[in-house]
């Protein structure tokens, strides 16, 4: 009711509701990452033997390491901070954060006593679903959500005739 514009007494109704989840937290990851002789160029600690012979024929040494790809892979790959390679070399905490939100908004008028008119608009936003890759610096962790909207408008209530 807004006095002297509007007296919907009887007439309207109005619903609004908005829920909301926020969860952060962190999982532990165990990844094998390139030691620094790996990132120097120097394999020898893994031989390639010759498929035929059976006899090592490879030094395992890159001399000419492009500088671009050394960058990037400082930049990309965490550096080892566990000693054994086997199991894996690098442990760390890898954050994500979860969220969603839904809205909901409904509205009834009653034109006459034979006529009304509904809308209801919903919409839910949930992400963005992460995953856990194999370190916090190679991605898996996507930042996709799922967005899903709905409005429904509906009119005229027939008149039974008796």
């Amino acid at each position: 009711m807004i006095p002297h514009l509007y007296n919907g007494k009887d007439r309207s109704f109005f619903f609004f509701s908005y829920e909301g989840f926020r969860l952060q937290q962190s999982a532990s990851v165990t990844s094998k990452q390139p030691t620094a002789q790996m990132r120097s160029g120097d394999f020898s600690a893994f031989p390639t033997l010759n498929a035929i012979t059976g006899v090592n024929t490879v030094t395992n040494k890159i001399t000419n390491i492009n500088t671009v790809s050394q960058a990037l892979m400082t930049k990309l790959i965490p550096c080892p901070n566990v000693t054994t390679f086997t199991a894996g070399n690098c442990h760390e905490l890898v954050p994500y954060t979860e969220a969603s939100d839904r809205i909901s908004v409904h509205i009834d008028h009653r034109l006459g006593p034979n006529d009304q008119i509904r809308g209801t608009f919903m919409h839910a936003n949930y992400g963005p679903n992460p995953t856990v890759g194999s370190d916090s610096l190679q991605g898996g962790r996507s930042g996709d959500g799922e967005k899903n909207t709905n409005a429904i408008l509906a009119g005229r209530t027939p008149s039974r005739r008796r």
